[in-house]
């Protein structure tokens, strides 16, 4: 399991998005993660589902990659190993979702 924060912002002029993620300190949201090493890259881990246990806002795909973005980076440091871009395809928002 991995938690990133998200912010929301009126004036979205930052990164061009309202709503923001990162994984610095603001409103934790948690994310169930599947994956995979494989043979070839063993110290790359690669998300294959991320699944959010928490309530989340309706995100358009630049937000849903900022997202993948955060979601990588904060699996990077708890796994301890190079993480590969998370796609938005493989990311479910939808709480009780698969």
């Amino acid at each position: 399991m991995v938690t990133v924060f998200w912010w929301q912002t009126d004036n979205g002029r930052t990164a061009c998005m309202e709503n923001q993620f990162s994984p610095a300190a603001a409103t934790p949201l948690r994310f169930r993660c599947l994956g995979t090493n494989s043979s070839k890259y063993p110290k790359r881990f690669r998300v294959d589902l991320a699944q959010a246990l928490d309530p989340m806002p309706e995100l358009d795909r630049r937000e849903l990659k900022a997202l993948g973005g955060a979601i990588a980076t904060t699996l990077s440091r708890q796994l301890g190993v190079e993480v590969a871009a998370c796609s938005p395809d493989v990311i479910d928002t939808v709480l009780g979702g698969v």
